[in-house]
């Protein structure tokens, strides 16, 4: 039995162990520190007044130790709240170079529309001047070298210059089968689709009404020149054509020069008949004769 006057003591600290054991269970369950319910079983239990003096300095210990551990997870808090802060900061700075990239982006992309404008205006400028010195050339040497013309020749030369000029823009394809209520456009179309081409252009058979066992030549107008170029060009790929290996396509000539081809084929024929053991064909307005 404790001596008299102990049961004081022994009260206070059963009391103390138990205010301690109610702490430490709060402390396991507001913080989650894991190891408050083992202290407060501990407490619990009945212990000498040395015993106690020593699970409260146990208990000290843990409460420095644990204190240790939160500044040292302040510092890391602070640590990685201060690389948040600086992450930031190069996220806005990378931002504001996205910006500044973009805008010089921009400026250029209009630097060089308005560069292109500028060439193209110039090239269709100088295109243009070309185009009409070429025409005022043709015009002169079409014109009669006297001081005064009368308007009727005036007018028959500026016809002949634009009859000209249209002719550059036309081609002749002969071979092309006719049938009645044909959709010519489109079988014009389809020959030069073979040809891997599909310029814009308008067709028209010349000469008479179908007639048995004669096809009509076809006259096919382009947008330019260069165009119908393109495609005298490519005009020789049609005899290797499973479809269209007996169409022919030929530059639009004048009457004159129509004249002319008659003569060149008529010798042509001729030189074929006359010699053949050579090579013969029209090149430049001539006819070639050359070794097979």
């Amino acid at each position: 039995m404790p001596p008299p006057g102990d049961h004081t003591l022994v009260y206070r600290g059963s009391q103390l162990q138990l205010n301690v054991a109610q702490w430490f269970r709060k402390l396991d369950n507001e913080f989650g520190v894991g190891i408050g319910n083992c202290i407060a079983s501990n407490f619990q239990k009945k212990m000498q007044k040395h015993e106690l003096a020593t699970s409260l300095e146990e208990c000290v210990q843990y409460m420095k130790d644990q204190c240790s551990h939160l500044k040292s997870y302040d510092i890391e808090v602070d640590s990685t709240a201060a690389r948040l802060q600086e992450a930031q900061r190069d996220l806005i700075d990378a931002q504001k170079r996205i910006v500044n990239l973009q805008q010089e982006l921009l400026d250029s992309k209009s630097a060089e529309v308005n560069q292109l404008k500028s060439t193209v205006t110039e090239t269709v400028e100088k295109s243009l001047k070309i185009e009409f010195q070429s025409y005022s050339d043709k015009l002169a040497s079409n014109l009669p070298k006297t001081t005064a013309m009368a308007p009727r020749t005036i007018k028959s030369v500026v016809k002949s210059v634009v009859e000209e000029e249209d002719r550059s823009r036309s081609l002749m394809i002969f071979g092309l089968a006719e049938e009645e209520d044909e959709l010519l456009s489109q079988k014009v179309d389809t020959v030069f689709e073979e040809m891997g081409i599909k310029p814009r252009q308008e067709a028209c058979r010349l000469g008479k009404t179908l007639q048995p066992r004669k096809t009509r030549p076809v006259r096919v107008t382009v947008s330019s020149a260069t165009v119908a170029n393109s495609i005298l060009l490519r005009a020789r790929e049609l005899k290797d054509s499973k479809l269209f290996s007996s169409v022919f396509v030929r530059r639009d000539r004048s009457p004159e020069d129509r004249a002319k081809h008659k003569e060149l084929v008529l010798e042509l024929r001729g030189k074929r008949e006359a010699d053949p053991m050579h090579k013969h064909f029209i090149r430049a307005g001539k006819v070639i004769t050359a070794p097979i």
